[in-house]
């Protein structure tokens, strides 16, 4: 059988991945966004530093950093002389922090599955068509297909992060490696338990930081499937919120 609309694996695969590195971006903005407005809105102020700056009002240096006590009045007056300025810190409770992570993560999760998802349903939904026309052979695992290719790069990333739990490699690449998944940052600080470099995480963390390598196969196979299938989320949201309003 003549398969001449059969699309390529690959090829498939790095247009998704290229959508990936896009939603990536956009992840970033969120992500520091959220942190930005939960910290401006539910932080609190934990100490204030002051810094000295040249003639020219510039070159700052750090003259005085203080942490507050919990008995201490925190909004007494600080002095500071004509050539300082004082900045405060702020920071999150740990339940605050926890609520602002899960908040992020839904957010960027929706953003980073929707490139990909949108892509292998259109695919999906078109090569159904062709199978019933008899042009192409049915194969309901494409999308899965594209997603484990997709997320190679990702698991080359990994790859080096397992080196680096065993010194093989630069235990910076902890760092590197939270950077590049951005989407999962709230999951990842969570899972890797305050770890500076490669060589602190535990077996544990580094699995179940593994897991994060499922995201976008399962995506992309369950956005081509549901797309043969002709079976949209959307339409099926739209349709109930117009049911329920009568």
């Amino acid at each position: 059988m003549a398969e001449k609309t059969k699309n390529s694996v690959f090829k498939t695969a790095v247009n998704v991945w290229l959508r990936l590195v896009f939603a990536t971006l956009m992840c970033f903005i969120v992500w520091i966004s959220i942190d930005a407005m939960g910290l401006s809105f539910f932080g609190e102020v934990t100490g204030y530093e002051i810094y000295a700056y040249d003639e020219n009002g510039e070159n700052p240096q750090l003259v005085t950093s203080h942490i507050f006590a919990d008995d201490e009045d925190r909004s007494a007056k600080i002095e500071t002389k004509d050539n300082e300025a004082l900045t405060y810190n702020r920071a999150m409770s740990s339940g605050t922090d926890a609520a602002i992570g899960v908040i992020s993560s839904v957010f960027m999760l929706l953003i980073f599955a929707i490139f990909p998802y949108n892509i292998l349903w259109n695919i999906g939904s078109h090569d159904e068509n062709h199978v019933q026309l008899g042009r192409m052979d049915e194969d309901l695992v494409f999308g899965l297909k594209v997603g484990v290719v997709a997320t190679l790069p990702s698991t080359a990333l990994y790859l080096l992060l397992v080196l680096g739990k065993f010194a093989a490699f630069p235990g910076v690449i902890l760092k590197w490696h939270r950077l590049m998944n951005t989407p999962f940052i709230p999951y990842v600080d969570a899972v890797e338990m305050g770890a500076k470099t490669a060589t602190e995480l535990s077996f544990g963390s580094l699995l179940a930081v593994g897991l994060t390598l499922l995201f976008v196969p399962f995506v992309c196979w369950l956005g081509y499937y549901l797309g043969y299938r002709h079976i949209s989320i959307r339409e099926k949201m739209v349709y109930k919120k117009s049911t329920n309003s009568r």
